[in-house]
């Protein structure tokens, strides 16, 4: 569900859907910025932003609408969310702050934005008090330097170190290299105990088995 592209009655009525259709889990995120998109010139919505549509889910599961008027039943969803390990200074601090009140608000598991910078990520997580709230770190697949340099350059929250890139430049395979950097984050989150990953493909879904095997999953 995303607060970007439709007001709370939409919003509402899709998550009424949802769960007469009998579907148990549901996203709640705010949605990138629509510039970043192929339709730069549509408008936003956000009628509700990201906390409000969580107590909006909230309310439809104990039997509410968003109104107030009781509903004939309630929904059940194991309710998900986002969390911007990259976020900068202060910023950092609010997202912390957030965290709690996702869980608060019924959220259950969080999907990081995708992790290169390990070392980071690992300090951010050591900061994380909000139990049973579970962590999944985002592992994008990189195709190429340029790629990379992109990304660093130009996406908010995600910072990749110079070395991989670097890896990546030099690799006389660069699709071998870029498949094991994908790997190792991979590992290393696993030993980091976290409960699980996303592979997020940018249309290489193709190569997901070439990443487990390099990954030993």
């Amino acid at each position: 569900m995303c607060c970007r592209d439709r007001n709370r009655l939409a919003l509402q009525a899709d998550i009424l859907s949802a769960a007469a259709l009998g579907i148990k889990n549901l996203m709640a995120v705010p949605g990138e910025d629509i510039r970043f998109g192929d339709h730069p010139q549509a408008r936003t919505v956000n009628d509700l932003d990201l906390m409000g549509l969580l107590e909006a889910v909230q309310k439809l599961q104990n039997g509410k609408d968003l109104s107030g008027i009781e509903l004939r039943g309630s929904v059940s969803f194991c309710v998900g969310s986002t969390l911007d390990t990259g976020a900068p200074g202060g910023l950092l601090n609010i997202e912390l702050e957030n965290l709690k009140r996702k869980a608060d608000l019924g959220v259950e598991y969080v999907l990081t934005n995708p992790i290169f910078d390990l070392r980071r990520f690992e300090q951010f997580i050591k900061r994380i008090n909000v139990k049973p709230l579970a962590v999944i770190p985002t592992v994008l697949l990189l195709k190429s330097a340029g790629m990379a340099r992109y990304i660093d350059r130009n996406i908010k929250g995600i910072s990749i170190p110079n070395e991989i890139i670097r890896d990546i430049q030099k690799a006389p395979d660069k699709l071998k290299e870029c498949m094991r950097v994908a790997a190792r984050i991979i590992t290393a989150i696993k030993d980091m105990g976290m409960a699980g990953v996303l592979i997020s493909t940018v249309g290489w879904e193709d190569k997901l088995p070439l990443v487990l095997d390099e990954a030993k999953l």
